[in-house]
């Protein structure tokens, strides 16, 4: 085989992402194969060709996306991304997972505060479902009921260890898994399905599954109770630049789906956002903005913030706008998951005459250096 497995890398316009393409020969025949996604996130993989290719086609195809590749901003990267397990068809697995209710951060200290419910990290990853599956199969489940790609290290983690019927429910950051609950135990065993089994007695099931796996790429998601363990918990994400807080009532079983009513809420996040002002450089469209913050005495582009309908006739460029954000992006210092932050009076346009410095940001995990 003449053409590399090749890992591309781009930054640019906030985005931070990874494009691998190589040549694999199945039968008499060959495929251009290809993975995306977010740098250190989960790739999903893809087939450009529908047919099985000659050589001399697969190779020419192969330098074309190539050099699409490069035309777009992407450059060679050291390293190859993680392997997948491919997935020829999205087939429903017939499971769901519970979603949490979302909450302010100004209620915090009632979550803290009462016994009834514990804490733990938001992880910033995707989430994932693994299903022990007929015939020995460790099948990957996406929050929509279908089966979807994990890495194979994932997938070698679990195989002959995860007993058929078990469905586990957590997030996958790169080639690591966080289990944070089990959806159902190997067959014949219905006390999660039945609702015997409340979130204190699954952490013990989840705890004992991990322990089992034995690989340091299968971690357990920790779960904190009495307030001063909580407090210092969610003082120790807020200070670390950490996406949110995760909080669930221990006495509650396995629900799919979102209770959208946060008083009968079982699963409840908070995310931790930063405010901001920066100016209005112009709209992009209908719907958006671009906004920039101080570097000296110029203006430097942060991105882009989506404007609700409600807000757009108070908004021109040059206009200084209220925003919040769970973190910067280093290096682009693009404002991730900006959204326009209203006051009680509805008002997006903030009290000052000029943005604020970018050395102000938020930036993930740490202060950049």
């Amino acid at each position: 085989m003449t053409k590399p497995r090749l890992s591309l890398w781009c930054q640019e316009g906030g985005s931070d992402k990874t494009y691998t393409l190589w040549v694999e020969k199945e039968g008499n025949g060959y495929w251009l194969k290809f993975l995306y996604g977010p740098r250190g996130g989960t790739q999903k993989p893809g087939t450009k060709n529908k047919a099985a290719f000659t050589i001399e086609k697969a190779e020419a195809e192969y330098d074309k996306l190539l050099k699409e590749k490069l035309a777009k901003g992407y450059k060679p990267m050291g390293e190859n991304v993680p392997e997948y397990l491919e997935v020829k068809e999205a087939k429903d697995a017939g499971v769901r997972p519970m979603l949490l209710t979302p909450d302010a951060e100004e209620n915090l200290e009632e979550y803290i505060k009462s016994d009834d419910w514990c804490a733990q990290e938001k992880m910033n990853g995707k989430r994932i479902m693994i299903q022990s599956a007929p015939n020995g199969r460790i099948v990957g489940v996406n929050r929509r009921g279908l089966e979807c790609p994990i890495p194979l290290a994932v997938e070698k983690a679990f195989n002959g260890v995860l007993v058929e019927g078990s469905v586990l429910d957590g997030e996958m950051i790169g080639e690591t898994y966080y289990v944070f609950d089990v959806i159902s135990l190997p067959k014949g065993d219905r006390r999660i399905l039945d609702g015997s089994y409340n979130y204190t007695a699954r952490l013990n099931v989840i705890d004992a599954i991990v322990k089992g796996v034995g690989r340091p790429n299968v971690r357990f998601v920790p779960a904190y109770v009495g307030k001063d363990n909580k407090r210092k918990f969610v003082r120790g994400l807020q200070d670390g630049r950490k996406e949110g807080v995760v909080f669930k009532r221990m006495d509650a079983s396995y629900e799919p789906g979102r209770r959208e009513n946060l008083a009968k809420a079982i699963a409840v996040k908070v995310k931790f956002y930063a405010e901001v002002n920066a100016r209005v450089i112009d709209w992009t469209d209908k719907q958006s903005i671009e906004v920039a913050l101080l570097d000296g005495q110029k203006l430097v582009s942060v991105g882009k913030v989506t404007v609700p309908d409600k807000y757009v006739k108070q908004i021109k460029a040059g206009s200084i706008v209220r925003v919040k954000y769970l973190y910067a992006t280093p290096g682009a210092k693009q404002l991730y998951q900006a959204h326009l932050d209203p006051t009680d009076d509805g008002s997006v346009i903030a009290d000052a005459e000029k943005a604020d410095k970018i050395t102000s940001l938020k930036f993930e995990g740490k202060e950049e250096e």
